[in-house]
């Protein structure tokens, strides 16, 4: 490398499933160089990613447990983001079982 210049190495990766809510931290360093480096203390840097998590939780409930035949029952459905960050692209179904 000439004097003053600079290269530049663009890594894409992708974060592994498990891992929210952790901080994952990558160390790029100079791992050789065949002359001496004035100022090793520059030869290393990092950068940390916080990875986001959500807790999606469903709950359930049906207004009469022992409905007559012919009768109406109204399920409700609920979901909640126990966080700590937003979810975004949720999908949620409700299959409705023979019988209703």
């Amino acid at each position: 490398m000439a004097a003053s210049a600079s290269d530049t190495l663009t890594i894409t990766a992708t974060v592994d499933a498990g891992t929210a809510g952790q901080t994952i931290v990558n160390t790029a360093s100079v791992t050789a160089s065949d002359q001496a480096d004035t100022n090793a203390g520059n030869d290393s840097d990092t950068a940390d990613i916080t990875v986001s998590g959500i807790d999606l939780a469903v709950t359930k409930t049906v207004d009469d447990g022992t409905p007559d035949e012919g009768g109406t029952i109204t399920y409700t459905v609920a979901l909640t983001n126990n966080g700590p960050d937003g979810a975004t692209g949720v999908a949620l179904t409700d299959l409705l079982p023979t019988g209703v």
